[in-house]
């Protein structure tokens, strides 16, 4: 199939496309896409910013980023929007991150919001749950970090706590945020709990304001393992706050990502966004 990589830069939108093997006996996987800035652009976009009704996220106290030492380190933060009908299919996602080797230089974070009625299915180390738990994955077990109770994530106000939190807590030279659930042009979600979706502005919203805490102006990654993300209307809202996007053109399977490829960054702790990007969509 073809994935598409997106470049924006100085204003202008770039879109080369790579041609690469079907994962998975055949099986499509999402297109996926990389990206950069349209800060500087004056197109206008085909989505309306909406104002948040959500409580902004406490910027009283700076959590700016210590410096980190030179070699190389990753930040990988996974926002599993999963109350909903798709809760199940996080496990063997979650497992497959379990699955990579430990590195000094690379975190592994999931927020994992589960759903009442659809999964009992236990998690090793953490078991059955209906709230949203912070997880981070070492030595092939998961540490339950935080629980957070009921939390809204289709709110911007979590994701961007979410990010700014695990950035503070593992300061890294290259950070990844990865969001998992349904999607489409105008938002992924939804939170059923609360009726919910994160739209493109909010998915904005939020970046903005993990920048004002963590003072980090761009991630490296920025990827939706989501069905119909891959498109330049939610491009415009996240370019500012990443490098690349990836993203999918088309519907993605419920089994997702392969998120073994994150083992890509054990072997290349200094790999830039790029590469790592293209080791995802490979």
């Amino acid at each position: 199939m073809v994935w598409l990589l997106l470049g924006v830069a100085t204003g202008t939108i770039v879109a080369t496309l790579v041609a690469v093997s079907a994962g998975g006996g055949g099986q499509e996987r999402s297109p996926v896409f990389a990206l950069a800035d349209t800060s500087t652009s004056t197109a206008t976009p085909a989505l309306e910013s909406t104002t948040s009704t959500s409580e902004p996220i406490d910027s009283t106290t700076s959590t700016s980023l210590p410096p980190v030492e030179a070699g190389g380190s990753w930040t990988v933060l996974v926002y599993f929007l999963a109350d909903n009908n798709l809760e199940e299919a996080v496990f063997g996602d979650l497992h497959e991150l379990a699955r990579i080797p430990d590195s000094d230089s690379l975190h592994l974070l999931a927020l994992f919001d589960r759903a009442a009625g659809f999964s009992e299915a236990d998690l090793p180390g953490v078991g059955n749950w209906e709230s949203a738990k912070v997880l981070q994955t070492r030595s092939g077990f998961f540490t339950e970090i935080e629980d957070l109770g009921e939390a809204n994530l289709g709110d911007p106000a979590v994701l961007g706590a979410f990010l700014a939190n695990g950035m503070a807590r593992y300061p890294a030279d290259h950070y990844a945020l990865i969001l998992w659930d349904h999607g489409w042009i105008y938002g992924v979600g939804a939170d059923d709990s609360h009726n919910d979706v994160l739209t493109p502005p909010e998915l904005a919203s939020a970046l903005e304001a993990a920048r004002q805490q963590t003072g980090v102006e761009r991630i490296d990654i920025i990827g939706f393992d989501a069905c119909l993300m891959g498109a330049l209307e939610v491009a415009h809202w996240v370019a500012p706050y990443a490098h690349h996007m990836i993203g999918s053109e088309d519907v993605v399977p419920n089994a997702g990502w392969d998120y073994e490829a994150f083992g890509y960054l054990v072997d290349y702790p200094a790999a830039a966004g790029e590469g790592l990007a293209r080791e995802i969509v490979a």
